[in-house]
Formats: C-alpha cells, structure tokens, sequence
C-alpha cells in the first residue's frame, strides 16, 4: 500500500517531481507540458496523504511554467491549469490560506467561468 511505502521514508523516492535526467527548469515548453501530465497522479497522492504543502508545491510550479508558453501550448496547457489551480485551492484550504485558496478560486473561474 501507499501509505506503507511513505511510512517506511520511500516518499522522496515516489514522489520525485522531475523524473528525468533534465531539472524542470532545463525543459523545454512541450517536455514541461508532459511532465506534469505524467507527474499528475502523484501530487494528487501527496494530497491524499495530507502533504498539503507539498503537494500545493506541485501545483504552483506547474502554474509557474504558463508564463513561458506561447499562445499554442496555452490552449493546450489550459485544461491541467485549471486541474492544477483548482487542486491547489483546495491544499490552501486545507492549510487554512483561505485568502490565498479564494485567489485561486477566482483564477480557476477567470479559465471557465462555468465551473461553479
């Protein structure tokens, strides 16, 4: 189970952000795009296991990454945005940042006014 791989100090290991040779900041647009795609599943885990901070880690450097995308890879980056935006709402509510969890509310509504 999970939860009996993290007890015994296996976390850093299974939840290494970058799973390849490169840093993330070495990555070009299309490789950041793929990463976190891939890499996905394990911050939604970090959720999971209450490592909110981490896991809002995560979702921040994801978001970080738009900044450099061009108006292409922003459509198609705007789906895991709006994943990654809206997950680390809900890590800063978990944290009580609850000004910082409505500041991401309002972006994930700025991406799709629909999602109420």
């Amino acid at each position: 189970m999970l939860v009996d791989l993290y007890d015994t100090g296996l976390d850093e290991f299974i939840f290494n952000l970058v799973t390849q040779d490169k840093e993330s900041r070495d990555l070009n647009n299309e490789e950041k795009i793929e990463v976190a795609g891939k890499e996905k599943q394990e911050w939604n885990a970090l959720f999971k296991l209450d490592k909110y901070a981490r896991a809002s880690k995560r979702y921040e450097k994801y978001i970080e990454y738009d900044s450099s995308f061009s108006e292409d890879e922003k459509k198609q980056s705007k789906q895991p945005k709006f994943s990654c935006n809206l997950n680390n709402a809900a890590c800063k509510l978990k944290l009580k940042d609850y000004k910082e969890a409505a500041k991401l509310c309002t972006k994930v509504l700025e991406l799709d006014s629909k999602a109420v």
